[in-house]
C-alpha cells in the first residue's frame, strides 16, 4: 500500500513539475517574442518619404489607433497616418518589425502600442 501511495505521490508530483515548467516556458517565448514598446534608434529614413514629424501606421477598425490619433490632434503633432490593411504597407511595417498597431515613428524612436507617457515624450516642449 505505501509503494502504491508512493508511486502515485511521485507520479503527480512529476505532471505538477512538468506542467509548471511547460508554462513557464510558453510565458518566457511569448514575452521573448514580443516587440519592445519603446525603441531608441534612428528612424529618420522612414519619416524622409512623408515629409511629417511622425508616421503612424495603424488600422481604420483599431481603438488603439483611434486614441493615437485623437491624442496626436489634440496635442498639434503633424503625423502621416499609413493603413497596415493595404498589402504594400503591410509590407513595409513588417519589415520595420511591425506585430501590432498603432506603431509610431519619429525621427529617433518607435514606439509599439498606445502609450500616451511615451507620445507625451515627443510633444516639442518635452525634447
Amino acid at each position: 500500500m505505501t509503494q502504491t501511495l508512493k508511486g502515485i505521490f511521485l507520479f503527480v508530483l512529476f505532471v505538477s513539475v512538468g506542467l509548471g515548467a511547460g508554462y513557464a516556458a510558453r510565458i518566457g517565448l511569448a514575452k521573448a517574442s514580443e516587440p519592445e514598446p519603446v525603441v531608441h534608434g534612428d528612424f529618420r529614413t522612414v519619416l524622409a518619404p512623408h515629409q511629417s514629424d511622425l508616421v503612424l501606421f495603424a488600422t481604420k477598425t483599431c481603438p488603439y489607433c483611434a486614441k493615437a490619433r485623437e491624442f496626436f490632434q489634440e496635442h498639434g503633432l503633424r503625423y502621416h497616418e499609413l493603413d497596415v490593411d493595404d498589402p504594400a504597407i503591410a509590407q513595409q511595417f513588417k519589415a520595420l518589425g511591425g506585430s501590432g498597431v498603432p506603431m509610431v515613428f519619429s525621427a529617433d524612436v518607435r514606439i509599439v502600442g498606445f502609450d500616451a507617457n511615451a507620445y507625451a515624450r515627443l510633444l516639442p516642449a518635452a525634447r
